[in-house]
Parts: C-alpha cells; structure tokens; sequence
C-alpha cells in the first residue's frame, strides 16, 4: 500500500488577513479610531454657513424670492458630559475589540498547531499502520500455506483474515485523520 501521508506541515507563522471574523474584527477597530476622532470633535468650536432661498408665490408681494446667508461660530461650553461620555464609550469600545481579536487570533493559533499535531500523529499512525498490514498480508499468506499443507486449521486462516481487515481499516482510518488535520490546518490559514 502506497503512503497517502503527503509531508507534514511545520508551526510557522501565517498572516491572518485570510480569515473572515479577523478582517471583521479589524475593520470594527477601524470604526472604534473613526468614532474616537469624532467624539474628540466635539471638544473644538464648529465654523458654519447655510445658504438659502425662500420663494414666496404670491402676486401681492413685490419680493417673491428671498436670498439669505449665515456664517456662524458655535462653541460647546458645557453639554452635561456628554462629549466626555462619547469619547470614554468609543475607547471602551476599542479595548474590547482589541481584545476580542487578540483572543480570535491566539485561538487560531491553537487551531493551527493542534491540526499541525494532530497531521503528524496521523501520519505517524499511516507509517505504522503499512507496516501492520505487510505483517498481516505475511502472517495470512503463512497461514494459508500451513493450511494447505494440512498444518494449520482454517480458523487460523480466518484469524489471519480478520487481522489483516482490522489493520487497513486502522491503515484508511489513519489516512482519514491525516486528510482531515490537513484540511483544519487549510481552514486555521483561511485558505479553506
């Protein structure tokens, strides 16, 4: 039986961008800056200017259209706390999803390096497993031939059947968990 155990992948460091609730995560923090820079805003006096036009549609008056402009000068000298409680709920904000993605990127960590443990257990377990079943394919043909000779009984022949069925179904289940520690190691990279 050919090794199905393809080279095992070593812990390294991978960037994260690929996985979806680390860019969301990012993008949150992006958003928690941008709200922080707002609410600290509101601390500085608002230039502003509003330009309008009233049209009056009546055959009475002279002036039907009203052109006006204001330029004004709004400074905030007490609203009751409010742009401090903006400000300390944007930062708070942050924090959290600072740590939220600081434990989101030490659980794909984790993932990772236990797919990359659990890949080399596995391959470890295909290697050992091919070696059970020539050992098994050995101890049938044996016992076939001893039965042939009228040494063995056929309930050995059957034993040595059994035995080398057990062992490729350990040799494909082993095959099996190495596939599947390669596709979580895929997943924990994001490329899955």
């Amino acid at each position: 039986m050919p090794s199905d155990a393809s080279p095992v992948p070593v812990a390294e460091e991978f960037p994260l961008t690929n996985r979806a609730e680390v860019m969301s995560l990012r993008k949150g923090i992006e958003a928690d800056n941008l709200a922080i820079k707002e609410s600290r805003s509101f601390y500085f006096p608002e230039i502003f200017t509003r330009l309008g036009v009233e049209y009056v549609q009546n055959k009475k008056v002279e002036e039907q259209a009203i052109l006006y402009a204001t330029v004004g000068l709004k400074i905030n000298l007490f609203d009751g706390l409010a742009t401090t409680s903006r400000y300390r709920q944007a930062v708070q904000s942050r924090m959290q999803n600072e740590e939220q993605l600081r434990m989101v990127e030490s659980q794909i960590h984790l993932e990772y390096e236990t797919a990359c443990n659990d890949s080399r257990i596995a391959a470890e377990r295909i290697r050992t497993a091919e070696k059970a079943v020539l050992q098994g394919e050995e101890n049938l043909r044996i016992n076939k031939d001893r039965y042939q000779e009228h040494v063995g009984t056929a309930t050995d022949v059957i034993d040595a059947q059994t035995l080398l069925t057990k062992t490729q179904t350990e040799f494909y289940r082993a095959v099996f968990d190495h596939q599947v520690a390669i596709a979580r190691i895929k997943k924990a990279k994001g490329e899955l």
